[in-house]
């Protein structure tokens, strides 16, 4: 299983090139508090039944403690707003230039929590956690797959959309000419757009993947023996949301001060 050295290395190395991309609008303080969540944080349940059980008292309610607290979703909602609320202060008064408000340091410590489990469900148990053995009997696993015209034609169309959505979005850097008008009218800007194309392509994709795999009667192979669903549930709620997180918990733009602003001294 997992332990400190991964888990850190993980998070902090993950960290740097947070740092590097942002121009450090992820900050050492991101990164100190991501990595903290993300090797000690759900641990907490785990440190607190191995104190009881060496200490002899309170056995069944550090037992409680590890069940709700050594869950993804459990780290979240019971850690999220008391530790985001301890981190917040402690780099008010530690970290000058740029502290880190509450809502910042809450998808943080979320951000940890869900990497810790990253690691977790891939190398704990010999690879046979709940979640890893879901994902594989997302699979086709009894004979070879047959082959299936129509999940030739929908799967090759949603990967044609990706591929071709995507190209399309970002025409402007294959061609060397200006971004569309509409984007350079809209506030909002072209990645989040394409993120959101992503994640609706991708939705239908699974969509699809779940009527093949639950709704038919029998069942029938989605993408042949590939287990697709399991594969792109798992990463985008333990690789790509914590990395979200991350992201947003990140320092605002500073924004380039209009010309001809007046500064007091200058008007004296």
């Amino acid at each position: 299983m997992p332990g400190p050295g991964a888990h850190l290395g993980y998070c902090l190395g993950t960290s740097l090139g947070l740092m590097h991309l942002s121009d450090h609008r992820f900050s050492p303080a991101h990164a100190l508090i991501y990595a903290l969540n993300g090797f000690f944080g759900p641990d907490i349940g785990s440190f607190c039944e191995w104190l009881a059980m060496t200490s002899g008292a309170g056995e069944k309610a550090a037992a409680v403690v590890m069940r709700l607290v050594h869950d993804p979703l459990g780290y979240a909602i019971l850690m999220g707003a008391p530790l985001g609320f301890a981190y917040s202060r402690v780099t008010w008064r530690l970290v000058r230039e740029a502290p880190l408000n509450f809502r910042q340091c809450s998808l943080l410590v979320v951000a940890g929590g869900i990497s810790h489990f990253f690691l977790d469900n891939l190398f704990e148990e010999e690879g046979r956690t709940p979640m890893m053995r879901w994902v594989i009997s997302t699979g086709w696993w009894e004979t070879d797959a047959p082959v299936d015209v129509a999940a030739v034609l929908v799967v090759g169309a949603l990967s044609c959309a990706l591929l071709g959505g995507f190209a399309w979005m970002y025409r402007s850097s294959f061609t060397g000419t200006l971004l569309p008008p509409h984007f350079n009218t809209n506030p909002t800007p072209p990645t989040r757009h394409a993120a959101l194309f992503l994640l609706a392509v991708l939705s239908l994709y699974c969509l699809w993947c779940i009527q093949r795999t639950y709704w038919s009667v029998p069942r029938i192979p989605a993408v042949g023996e590939e287990a697709d669903l399991g594969v792109l549930v798992f990463l985008g709620l333990f690789f790509f949301l914590p990395h979200s997180l991350c992201i947003a918990a990140m320092h605002p733009r500073t924004k380039p001060l209009p010309s001809g602003t007046v500064f007091p001294d200058d008007v004296l």
